[in-house]
């Protein structure tokens, strides 16, 4: 994969819509990377907003959330 990405990195920048459709194109060129990249691309977008997630999950900062800590909070 070292050299594969060695050649990734040298490609001029392109501008391009279909990021599936390009990856499935270089397949052949880059197969370990574009297998990560189909696959990362495969993972559905999340789209809500994240205090609509934090209260539909109870993990909103609450009197009874106060146990939690700085850090905790933070990774939140």
């Amino acid at each position: 994969m070292g050299s594969e990405l060695e050649r990734y990195l040298r490609l001029e920048p392109q501008e391009t819509e279909d990021l599936v459709e390009w990856w499935m194109a270089h397949q052949g060129l880059f197969s370990v990377l574009s297998q990560l990249a189909l696959d990362i691309l495969a993972i559905p977008a999340m789209v809500t907003d994240c205090e609509g997630s934090f209260g539909l999950t109870k993990l909103t900062l609450t009197s009874q959330r106060l146990s939690m800590s700085a850090e905790t909070l933070e990774t939140l």
